[in-house]
């Protein structure tokens, strides 16, 4: 047959037997000899065969992914067709079939597919509270994820609990992983760090089979995403780490460049950009090959973002593009329309304003349509932002602010970053009170300034996160403590503001010195300061006021458990 082209004949690395590619016009024509009766027979013989395919392939994915997932390509066709098949069929275990292969179709990226499948799964799910529905209902849940309708994913996960029970089952784990992800991504870090203990705790009461092993590490993981988005830092990077650690024992290299990427987060926060690049690199590494296009796509967007605060515009937009050009590739409208706000950012940064504007307008319309509340109004805030230094736009960019402060409010403050908006706000309030003719109005709108900036110091004071920040710098605010409780004692005080001054921090020098002269009123203070300075004042402030409030900033022993 190979002599005559019917038959081709692939290796593949890793596979003991070549993998069988037959002539195109070979099982059509075969096919129109067979009698009804035999069709019938091979028909259900072939979606048996294929089923057990997807149940090797699916648990060798865990072991040998490289090789699982070579498979896998070139058995989609098959698979895609037999799937399909049980599901008209009505076979009984064409639900499992179904998670089998929207598996391999999620990690492919093949989002029309997967999305083709589950519903389809969904229509025959069969009773409520069966395997088969329990199946169709969380792969239901994580399509609508994976398109932004995070409300909607969350009510099929909530509705889901609800049906298993309280029972400790793995069915009762993955859904309470799953409902921390939607939390998460619909700006509530709080309840999803504690819907990944949750399933920790279920995991604990479980047979420590391999599969629940990798189950509460990925709770591990996120646990500590919803840890990073929060601002606890040290928390967060133990959460990683015993994540990693199981990965690493059971040999799961998809497990590890999740990890891995989680942890190049973790340090952009911290402000390590080399070791944040290093991180990246390793997962992208890890996702190319395993052939994980989304996941490919989301370290391509981490290295600009690398880039980006790096001040390297260039290599910030090729990556950017990158991670946009797979996303939209694979029909991933929520994940495109982030990276389109990062090109608006990146773009108004190296002065393409109409291209900045171009981007936000589009990454809007992308999270609208997705119903994507986070990510519409970081777009929106930074439309705004852009549209406020044009006077004539003033009235535009109040009302996208407006917007963006609406949504934000619904969200977690600190997931949100709500005090940009605050900021913005401020400014817009600024500009259009420099306009404003009438004495009456524009005390008002200076008013309505102050108001806004203390708000926006207020809401960054309490994320978790600016206590990272101020840690940096606390050795500033206890000199200058010293130097204000104790002025007969010798200080390196003013050695210290001079090199502050050399290295642009002269606002900030400016507010220490007017602290040294007696002033403590923080509105006025902090009037012309940036959030990091703002925060170093305010500090500086509460440790005159209350010494013990600086007894959370200093250094620990060690993080605390993530547990």
């Amino acid at each position: 047959m190979e002599a005559a082209a019917l038959i081709e004949a692939e290796a593949i690395p890793g596979v003991t037997g070549p993998f069988l590619r037959f002539h195109p016009t070979l099982a059509p024509m075969l096919w129109a000899q067979l009698g009804a009766d035999d069709r019938t027979r091979l028909s259900a013989a072939h979606r048996r065969q294929y089923y057990a395919v997807s149940r090797y392939l699916y648990h060798e994915d865990d072991r040998h992914p490289h090789e699982a997932r070579a498979i896998a390509q070139r058995e989609l066709p098959n698979l895609l067709h037999a799937v399909h098949a049980a599901l008209d069929a009505g076979d009984p275990d064409a639900a499992d079939f179904s998670d089998k292969v929207n598996n391999f179709l999620r990690i492919f990226g093949l989002k029309p597919e997967a999305e083709s499948l589950a519903a389809k799964a969904q229509a025959a799910a069969g009773d409520v509270g069966s395997q088969a529905w329990f199946l169709a209902q969380s792969n239901r849940g994580e399509q609508l994820r994976a398109a932004g309708a995070v409300a909607e994913a969350t009510m099929v996960f909530r509705a889901i609990l609800k049906q298993l029970g309280d029972s400790p089952t793995y069915e009762r784990a993955v859904t309470l992983g799953n409902l921390g992800r939607c939390l998460r991504d619909d700006g509530r870090p709080d309840l999803a760090a504690q819907s990944a203990r949750d399933a920790m705790a279920v995991c604990d009461k479980l047979m420590p089979t391999d599969g629940v092993k990798r189950l509460r590490g990925q709770m591990h993981t996120g646990l500590a995403d919803a840890l990073l988005t929060q601002g606890k830092y040290a928390e967060a990077r133990q959460a990683y780490e015993d994540g990693l650690a199981v990965a690493r024992e059971l040999n799961d290299p998809r497990g590890q460049g999740v990890t891995l990427g989680q942890l190049g987060a973790l340090a952009l926060a911290e402000r390590r950009l080399p070791e944040a690049e290093q991180l990246y690199r390793a997962a992208l590494a890890l996702f190319q090959q395993l052939q994980e296009p989304a996941s490919e796509a989301t370290c391509w967007h981490q290295l600009g973002f690398v880039f980006q605060k790096a001040g390297q515009w260039d290599e910030a937009e090729r990556h950017y593009r990158e991670s946009a050009r797979i996303k939209e590739e694979r029909g991933n409208l929520p994940g495109a329309a982030a990276t389109w706000n990062s090109l608006a950012l990146v773009s108004e940064a190296a002065g393409k304003r109409d291209a900045a504007e171009s981007w936000l307008r589009k990454a809007i319309e992308g999270g609208r349509r997705t119903g994507d509340l986070p990510s519409t109004s970081g777009s929106l805030n930074n439309l705004a932002n852009l549209l406020q230094s044009e006077p004539g736009r003033l009235p535009e960019a109040r009302q996208l602010a407006e917007e963006a402060l609406a949504i934000k409010r619904t969200l977690d403050p600190g997931a949100a970053t709500i005090w940009t908006t605050y900021n913005i706000l401020a400014e817009i309030a600024d500009g259009e009170a420099a306009l404003e003719t009438d004495a009456d109005r524009q005390a008002e709108l200076q008013a309505q300034a102050r108001e806004h900036r203390r708000l926006a110091r207020e809401t960054k004071r309490a994320f978790a996160g600016t206590r990272h920040e101020i840690q940096e710098l606390l050795p500033i605010v206890l000199l200058v403590i010293a130097a204000v409780t104790e002025p007969e004692v010798p200080s390196l005080l003013e050695q210290t503001l001079l090199e502050l001054g050399q290295h642009g921090w002269t606002k900030l020098v400016a507010a220490i010195r007017r602290i040294l002269a007696g002033e403590r009123n923080a509105d006025a203070l902090c009037a012309d300061l940036d959030f990091e300075d703002s925060m170093i004042i305010e500090t500086i402030l509460q440790g005159l006021a209350d010494p013990s409030s600086l007894a959370d900033l200093m250094p620990r022993e060690g993080p605390p458990p993530a547990s």
